[in-house]
């Protein structure tokens, strides 16, 4: 098989697997790296209609790929406050509790708990993310997450740095720290936002706000 035919291949197998339940960055760079592969076969055998049809794919990738970064850096994030025993939170926590119990094994939300709080992470209309509060009357600047949970299709685009870093939504209800569960230092997403390892959680200390 000549390198054109296998780059033809592969990328028409890449552009399939684009349209999988990924999480949306690997979408789009699957969706890429098919688009050039079929576009390196259209040169190789000269068929140049085709070279300009998977031009403009690669375009296409190019700027969903943009704007997904666009979202990265949370322009199109918002985080709403709901009741700790609100119907579309159980709601939530049910659909999802499946994918939640495999990152946190073990975990339970009692709404009608004192000092408990919760919110969801919505990219327009879309909620892609859930967060739960514990608060004790002995450090009130302390926000222990209960639970911090992105939906598989956004989970590497990170609106938790938009959470932690930009929203001001934990800053303004009076938390200075943000501690997570324990046992979670298997896992390299807090220390990528900057949060450092404490015994068996993580602790990070929010930015002020401006």
């Amino acid at each position: 098989m000549r390198w054109w035919e296998l780059a033809g291949w592969v990328g028409a197998l890449a552009l399939l697997a684009s349209r999988w339940r990924l999480n949306l960055l690997r979408s789009r760079l699957v969706y890429i790296a098919g688009s050039l592969g079929l576009l390196a076969c259209a040169i190789a055998v000269g068929s140049w209609p085709l070279a300009a049809g998977c031009a403009v794919l690669v375009g296409i990738g190019l700027t969903k790929l943009w704007h997904l970064q666009v979202r990265r850096e949370g322009h199109t994030f918002q985080v709403l406050e709901v009741g700790p025993q609100d119907e579309y939170l159980r709601y939530l926590l049910r659909i999802h509790g499946q994918d939640i119990l495999a990152h946190q094994p073990g975990f339970v939300w009692d709404g009608a708990a004192g000092g408990r709080s919760a919110a969801i992470v919505q990219h327009g209309p879309e909620t892609i993310g859930v967060l739960l509060i514990r608060s004790e009357p002995h450090e009130p600047s302390v926000a222990h997450l209960e639970l911090d949970y992105v939906t598989p299709r956004y989970r590497n685009i990170t609106p938790g740095r938009f959470l932690f870093f930009e929203s001001g939504f934990l800053q303004a209800r009076g938390f200075r720290y943000v501690v997570t569960p324990p046992g979670m230092q298997a896992s390299n997403y807090y220390p990528r936002l900057g949060f450092r390892a404490d015994g068996d959680h993580f602790v990070f200390e929010l930015p002020s706000r401006s």
